[in-house]
C-alpha cells in the first residue's frame, strides 16, 4: 500500500491497531457471508495465492473518491486553486476550511 506524507501516518496507526489490508484484483473482489449471524469475508490472497475467510468483528466499506475532470476548467474560471488530489482548496485548512481563496465564491 501506498500513501504519502499525513496519509502515511494514518496507515501506520491503522495497522498499529490491527486494521489489516488485503489486496485483491478487480476479477476476485471479496465477498462478504452471514454465517449464523457473524459476517466472513472471503478474499483470495494475491501473496499466498489462495483464498482466505475472515472472521470479522465490524466490516466498514469505503470508497474512493475521485475529483470531477471539470474542475480543473471551473477552477481556472473561478481562479479558485486546485489541491494535488485536484479538489478545490479551502482558504485556510484551520481557520476558513469552508470557505475558498476567492473572495465573492461561495
Amino acid at each position: 500500500m501506498r500513501s504519502y506524507g499525513i496519509k502515511e501516518l494514518y496507515y501506520k496507526k491503522a495497522r498499529e491497531e490491527g486494521v489489516i489490508f488485503i489486496r485483491y484484483e478487480e476479477e476476485s473482489k471479496p465477498e462478504v457471508r452471514n454465517d449464523g449471524g457473524r459476517l466472513k469475508i472471503k478474499v483470495k490472497d494475491l501473496i499466498l495465492n489462495r483464498d482466505l475467510l475472515i472472521d470479522t468483528d465490524l466490516l466498514v466499506l469505503s470508497l474512493g473518491i475521485i475529483a470531477s475532470k471539470g474542475n480543473k476548467n471551473l477552477s481556472q474560471m473561478l481562479k479558485v486553486p486546485l489541491n494535488a488530489d485536484g479538489f478545490f482548496l479551502e482558504a485556510h485548512v484551520k481557520l476558513r476550511p469552508v470557505d475558498f481563496a476567492t473572495d465573492g465564491i461561495f
